[in-house]
């Protein structure tokens, strides 16, 4: 029965015991698949990567040199304002402490990372959802170079606000893909920091002036 034989490794440590013989041969012919499921299952387990600790960056390195600097703080009703998508993702808690909106609004590609993350923490934590305490940033609260301003950065806890999850949210926005991930502290405001990079500008080959805009269907957003 070749199917019980998953991966060297598995098969040799799923070896028969002693005692196997003295089973009924329908369970003793399932023994090995039993046995390498066991095997395959710990070995995953302890490949699993474990979540981040207290000021731990994925990469390992200063956010400029992941995402790139900030050069220029985004204000409502520019060009760049307009570059800005709302997340309307009804599995995501926004703060929105100012009542404008603002935590809502980022760039597209922290958009896509944010609803990636949404599905991973319902999935972790039941009844719990991700929640945004900052994204986008009008108000000049953080450092000059923040990513926020851009609406790269965003600050992120569970929505039930218990810090002992943070560490587990900082590797699920990992396992999301987000370019860059800090556990920023686990005190005060406590939360888990993300930021992407800079989206490459759409390639000007003269096309989109005059190509129609695409027909949406009935129902669609």
């Amino acid at each position: 029965m070749n199917f019980i034989l998953i991966t060297t490794q598995s098969a040799a440590a799923a070896r028969l015991p002693a005692w196997a013989p003295f089973l009924p041969r329908g369970l003793r012919y399932a023994l090995p698949l039993i046995l390498s499921a066991f095997v395959i299952g710990s070995l995953c387990d302890a490949q699993a990567a474990p979540d981040l600790k207290l000021h731990e960056k994925v990469p390992n390195q200063a956010e400029k040199d992941v995402v790139g600097l900030t050069t220029k703080k985004i204000v409502r009703g520019t060009p760049e304002f307009a570059l800005l998508v709302k997340n309307m993702n009804a599995d995501v808690v926004f703060k929105d402490e100012e009542k404008t909106g603002a935590d809502r609004m980022m760039s597209s590609r922290m958009k896509g990372f944010v609803d990636a993350l949404a599905p991973l923490v319902k999935a972790e934590w039941a009844g719990v959802k991700l929640r945004i305490t900052e994204a986008w940033d009008e108000d000049n609260e953080h450092s000059g170079s923040s990513t926020h301003y851009e609406g790269r950065g965003a600050d992120i806890t569970a929505s039930d606000m218990d810090k002992a999850k943070l560490g587990r949210l900082g590797r699920l926005a990992v396992d999301a893909g987000f370019d860059w991930v800090f556990f920023e502290n686990n005190t005060g405001a406590a939360h888990v920091h993300v930021s992407v990079k800079r989206e490459p500008p759409a390639p000007d080959d003269g096309a989109s002036s005059s190509a129609p805009p695409p027909i949406q269907k009935s129902g669609q957003n």
